[in-house]
Parts: C-alpha cells; structure tokens; sequence
C-alpha cells in the first residue's frame, strides 16, 4: 500500500506508529518509488502531560485503534519486532469493538508501557517536542497528532491540547528553523 501510494500521490502520510525503526522501513518504501519529491508525514498518536504515568493512560484509548489496525495485516505482524508482535497480537485477540477509542478500555491491558512509549509519544512537552523533532529529522515533513480517547472529559482534553499548542508545538518549530 505505501508503495502504491508513493507512486501515484503527491503527499504520503504514513500509519506505522512512531517508533523510529518502523518509520525508516516505510520511509525506505516511498523512497524507493523514486519519488523523492512527496511530501511525507506521519501521524503520531500524542500526549504531552508533567506525569508520564497520565500521559499514557490517556494516549491508550486512540493508540489502540491505531496499533490494532496498523497490524492487522499478517505480513506486517510478521516482520514486527518480537515483543511488539506479542503486544500487537494480544491487542487483536482482545480488541472490543464497543469501546473503540475509547480510555479505559478493557483491550488496553495489552498495550504495555514500552510500547506505548515506543508506538505513542508521551510525557512532558519537552521530551514530546524532542522526540517529534528526532521524528521530523528522519525526513517527515508533517504530522498529523492523534491523542487522547473518545471520552476523555473535556477540561482535561483542553488542558493537554493547551499544554500542545503552547509548548510541544512551538519547540518543535523553534528547533527545525535551525
């Protein structure tokens, strides 16, 4: 698909979560079509919040979603790293559809703390903001953030994507015009 999509479009915005070495691969795929002029982007599921603890817990509901479908495919769940595999096939083998998106889910248990660092970004907005630029660095020019769960409350929704706006985004822009 990302092959495919490489050479017919203009701008590729891929869906492999951040983890640096799976971006590089897929990053690899697009430069291979010869069309080293594409615009390229990510999206990243984030959460910027002073406890790491918290920042997880509310990255997890949409995390999943994103983990559980960018793994669906058997040969992509195959040239996963081993413990990723077994987090990734916990989360299909458990997945419920009624609270997709959703914090608090029960199919969250499955989505450990490492992975959840290394397929999200999360914690304070300093090591936010450090690792969408080391992310940027690999060549993206954009990202598209997905964060919190679907329920999350609308005070604490608002709190983080201030939190966002005013540190990690910034940052990141002060960084790159460097």
């Amino acid at each position: 698909m990302i092959e495919l999509a490489a050479k017919l479009a203009d701008r590729v915005t891929l869906s492999v979560g951040a983890d640096a070495n799976r971006l590089q691969d897929a990053i690899a795929l697009v430069r291979r079509s010869g069309q080293h002029q594409l615009s390229l982007g990510a999206y990243i599921n984030a959460v910027a919040h002073p406890d790491i603890g918290r920042a997880r817990e509310l990255v997890r509901g949409r995390l999943s979603v994103y983990a559980r479908f960018s793994t669906m495919d058997t040969q992509v769940m195959r040239s996963l790293p081993e413990r990723d595999r077994a987090v990734a096939q916990n989360l299909r083998d458990h997945y419920d559809l009624q609270a997709h998106a959703s914090s608090g889910a029960h199919h969250e248990a499955a989505l450990t703390d490492d992975f959840v660092d290394r397929f999200g970004v999360v914690g304070p907005s300093e090591r936010v903001a450090a690792r969408l630029l080391d992310l940027a660095r690999l060549g993206l020019d954009h990202f598209i953030i997905v964060g919190h769960g679907r329920n999350v409350s609308p005070e604490v929704l608002a709190e983080s994507s201030r939190r966002f706006g005013h540190e990690v985004i910034p940052a990141v822009r002060a960084a790159l015009a460097h």
